[in-house]
């Protein structure tokens, strides 16, 4: 639960709203110095990276489950979504020479590669632009244009739809494909 402040210019559009004291209300909020504030108390954020928090606590169960596909079972471990995001940082980095703040463009549907792919991205501190697979080719290169994507990630059987939309930005990006098919090693 997040609490958060709105801060209004005027009053007369809540006042009665704020007057109502029903305790059976989803949200109960009181007036403070022309701030609307949640009931729930604040949220801490630490001061990490979103992979950072997310892999904080990897280690204590390196041989469970942490991804799986219902559809082709499947499964990732934390050890091994941590290794594999940590494996694509660094092949991002060296191998295409990105930057950080450079930006990446994920062209994946819902599978489990997905969390591993954006993980390895942002630990490699690159910005990541998120693209419907089912988009048409030109909304993808719009989208592409639009943020300067630097790389494309997707997989094998989006490969080719990819080269499309590249070869209409008459701009060299290049294509990483994942390997997503049950009985390839991952």
């Amino acid at each position: 639960m997040f609490r958060f402040t709105l801060r209004v210019k005027t009053t007369d559009l809540f006042s009665s709203f704020l007057k109502t004291n029903n305790s059976s209300s989803f949200v109960r909020i009181q007036r403070a110095a022309s701030a609307i504030r949640c009931h729930l108390p604040n949220v801490n954020v630490p001061a990490l990276t979103v992979p950072e928090f997310i892999f904080q606590n990897f280690s204590k169960h390196p041989h469970k489950t942490a991804l799986e596909c219902a559809e082709t079972g499947r499964r990732y471990t934390f050890e091994e979504v941590r290794r594999k995001s940590l494996n694509l940082n660094k092949a991002l980095r060296q191998k295409f020479h990105l930057k950080q703040k450079d930006i990446v463009a994920l062209v994946l549907p819902n599978i489990p590669e997905y969390a591993i792919c954006l993980l390895g991205a942002l630990q490699a501190g690159l910005r990541v632009t998120t693209v419907n697979p089912f988009g048409t080719a030109d909304e993808i290169k719009s989208q592409l244009q639009d943020t300067e994507a630097k790389v494309i990630i997707t997989t094998c059987q989006l490969g080719e739809f990819a080269d499309t939309v590249v070869q209409r930005l008459q701009k060299q990006i290049p294509i990483v494909t994942i390997k997503t098919e049950v009985g390839i090693d991952h």
